[in-house]
């Protein structure tokens, strides 16, 4: 439901077949929070010429009623234009791991 959530919110801002998320919480320490860690890679030409902080303030601010209202934990958030997502080589994201206590 919550990644069903973000994931038609960034579609409607960047598309449809743009945007992949992948719920990672079981990679992390709140397992009693099934959905508290999403890696989003977002692939748009309206990242052209926009620095990455640009970027990751725009996705963040699409996705900050979504992230308080559902106490979202962690997001790992890899931006690209088509340009850039073409030439990459090594298409394996991956995300920070969150620090144990």
């Amino acid at each position: 439901m919550i990644k069903y959530k973000i994931l038609k919110k960034l579609e409607k801002e960047f598309g449809e077949n743009n945007v992949f998320i992948h719920n990672e919480s079981k990679k992390h320490n709140l397992l009693n929070r099934p959905f508290s860690h999403f890696k989003i890679v977002i692939i748009s030409d309206k990242f052209i010429k926009k620095s990455l902080i640009i970027r990751h303030k725009k996705v963040y601010t699409l996705l900050s009623t979504i992230i308080c209202t559902y106490n979202i934990h962690g997001i790992s958030i890899h931006t690209y234009t088509k340009e850039e997502f073409n030439n990459i080589k090594n298409k394996n994201f991956k995300s920070p791991h969150c620090i144990k206590k």
